[in-house]
């Protein structure tokens, strides 16, 4: 991230989030906050 205004500012993180999600996220049901954090961290 960088500053305030810039509109490339937070593509790296928009695109890393939106491959997150695609990948990983609808795939798979999570029974609590603490199993979806460590499947994020693996």
């Amino acid at each position: 991230m960088g500053l305030t205004g810039v509109c490339w500012n937070g593509a790296a993180a928009e695109n890393f989030f939106s491959h997150l999600k695609t990948e990983m996220y609808h795939h798979y049901e999570f029974t609590n906050r603490l199993s979806a954090l460590s499947d994020v961290m693996e």
